[in-house]
């Protein structure tokens, strides 16, 4: 892997500097837990962003578009109507290896899918701008991100709206038990390491 640029190497100490302030508003334990978590050095993180944490109307990404299987797209006048739909995925990729991405200029962090699945509303309160978590092999996806302006069918006071991509939770698969736990250690124990491979 070659060595990163000095502008990767900037924007790695910005995302440092966004990591504490993101772990300052969240609640202890989610704190503690994602201070403990692997996190996708640049450029990687760049690319798998422009990638796989943008939604639209006909799939994620940004040139090219792509429209995983089981692709759906959602919108919503509030951000609660959005979460609760985030929240009604069902658990068969919740032991999957994912990457977290907080959106903004915060890092995008190696979790077990699930541990997003069940605090989302308390991780979006710490990120209103949006969030997204994807599987590593990127065959289930949920991204959720705020924009400025009205729907027509849900007018709201803020002119906010929010957009729900989904991906793989159609059909039902079998559960994953993978080692999830591996990526995000106790924040006593083993240092982070980098996030190896290329991106898709």
């Amino acid at each position: 892997m070659p060595a990163p640029s000095r502008n990767d190497r900037q924007i790695n100490e910005v995302i440092e500097r966004e990591h504490r302030r993101l772990l300052r508003k969240l609640p202890a334990d989610l704190s503690a837990f994602l201070d403990a978590c692997q996190r996708v050095p640049e450029p990687r993180r760049t690319v798998l962003a422009s990638r796989w944490f943008w939604v639209g109307v006909v799939g994620v990404g940004l040139r090219p578009i792509r429209t995983p299987a089981e692709y759906r797209f959602h919108q919503f006048g509030a951000a609660e109507g959005a979460l609760a739909r985030f929240k009604r995925l069902g658990p068969q990729h919740d032991g999957a290896d994912a990457l977290f991405f907080p959106k903004s200029a915060y890092p995008m962090y190696r979790v077990p899918l699930g541990w997003v699945r069940k605090n989302v509303a308390r991780l979006y309160a710490a990120s209103p701008g949006g969030l997204g978590v994807v599987r590593e092999d990127f065959t289930a996806g949920a991204v959720l991100a705020r924009f400025v302006g009205n729907l027509p069918h849900a007018p709201s006071p803020s002119k906010l709206h929010y957009d729900l991509g989904l991906w793989g939770f159609v059909r039902p698969v079998r559960r994953e038990t993978s080692g999830g736990a591996d990526l995000c250690k106790s924040p006593s124990v083993a240092a982070r390491t980098k996030l190896k491979g290329t991106a898709r």
